[in-house]
């Protein structure tokens, strides 16, 4: 049973104005992207900076809505993507909780119920609640929003680049937790740059270039077709360098 999907996508946006002269431009994040992924499923998302990975993880839990397209998703959706805490930094553990918590959509009984399992994935004392959150480091915010996140069951869990942050002890845990959500049930979606993991853990992976879904196949075929377009462009770029230098020297 299919836990979400996306039909014939597109997602617009307008970049940040980098100078004041000049108009700013629409530019397409998602282009035409249709992409399903199932009950109990884990699919890897890989792409270079600007592919869309991200966009299409907030689409897929309802962060974006899609300029053109649709989006099928059934149950409730949960994503761990930004760790910054942004204007909250100055709230305790506890009150960052409550506020992520709702923002997700978790209920403070349901919250209250789950605190304890919280902590004990997070693997943080419950006296680290008490500090304010500018005081926590990435990984001890990443060990907050995933155990929030993963303790709920949610039907998908999408996850960005934040595994990035984490000590090896606790990335290897969280992925271990996700594999279990996934054999409970849960869809999860993760985009990384990191290909030893998308080889060994995805059931597929998408490819993403430029907004565009390139490809969705088995990790191994996945990886492969990146990998060699990662190295047509290189080498194309370094062609245009040497060009450009032997042009220069003439």
């Amino acid at each position: 049973m299919l836990a979400a999907s996306l039909d014939q996508v597109w997602i617009r946006y307008r970049p940040p104005r980098r100078s004041q002269s000049g108009p700013r431009h629409w530019t397409w994040a998602l282009s035409d992207v249709t992409l399903s992924v199932d009950e109990g499923e884990w699919l890897g998302v890989i792409g270079g900076n600007g592919s869309g990975k991200t966009t299409l993880l907030r689409t897929i839990v309802g962060v974006y809505q899609p300029t053109k397209g649709h989006v099928h998703r059934p149950g409730r959706a949960m994503s761990v993507i930004d760790l910054a805490p942004g204007m909250a930094r100055e709230l305790s553990g506890h009150e960052y909780l409550r506020m992520s918590a709702a923002v997700l959509g978790v209920r403070p009984g349901e919250l209250r119920s789950r605190r304890e399992r919280i902590l004990d994935l997070a693997g943080l004392p419950d006296a680290a609640l008490d500090q304010p959150v500018y005081a926590y480091s990435a990984g001890m915010m990443l060990r907050l929003m995933l155990a929030l996140a993963i303790s709920c069951e949610p039907a998908v869990l999408a996850v960005d680049e934040v595994l990035a942050v984490a000590d090896l002890a606790f990335r290897d845990r969280s992925l271990a937790l996700m594999a279990e959500l996934c054999r409970n049930g849960t869809a999860v979606v993760m985009a990384s740059h990191d290909l030893e993991v998308m080889a060994n853990h995805p059931d597929r992976v998408a490819v993403f270039d430029r907004g565009n879904l390139v490809v969705v196949a088995s990790p191994e075929e996945a990886i492969a077709s990146y990998s060699a377009s990662s190295g047509a462009a290189s080498g194309t770029s370094a062609g245009t360098e040497a060009t450009h230098s032997g042009s220069a020297s003439q």
